[in-house]
């Protein structure tokens, strides 16, 4: 009997990104194919509590001024239920992803954070997304 050993497959973390700029000051894209400016929290808010309840749904909050170097957060549900949540840091050099779990709660607050403030608390618990080579 033969078993299909899976090789493990090698990572990369050194990925960035084109810097690309927003033309809105807030645009919220979604898989359901929600694409466009927004102007209220309870937008963001409606596209999350899809998001928890669809498994195939992402949200994505993008702001046309990061100020503090965030240009979009995005989230969605992991195969396992719960909730991966990525910022996109901007720099002179391109834009890095990094990544953390969180709780549906917690993902709430983050993303209202960011569309009050387009700042992001906590950034020492995100980790860099690592991209297959």
């Amino acid at each position: 009997m033969f078993f299909n050993k899976k090789k493990p497959q090698k990572t990369t973390t050194k990925v960035t990104f084109q810097n690309t700029p927003c033309d809105t000051p807030r645009r919220l894209d979604t898989n359901s194919g929600t694409d466009h400016p927004i102007s209220s929290w309870e937008e963001v808010e409606e596209a999350l509590r899809g998001m928890f309840s669809d498994p195939e749904e992402f949200v994505i909050l993008t702001v046309g001024d990061p100020r503090y170097g965030i240009r979009f957060i995005q989230s969605t549900q992991t195969k396992t239920g719960g909730i991966t949540l990525e910022l996109a840091l901007e720099s002179p050099e391109g834009t890095r992803l990094v990544e953390r779990a969180c709780t549906q709660e917690e993902c709430l607050a983050i993303f209202r954070e960011f569309y009050n403030t387009t700042d992001v608390p906590q950034r020492e618990l995100y980790k860099p997304v690592e991209f297959a080579l």
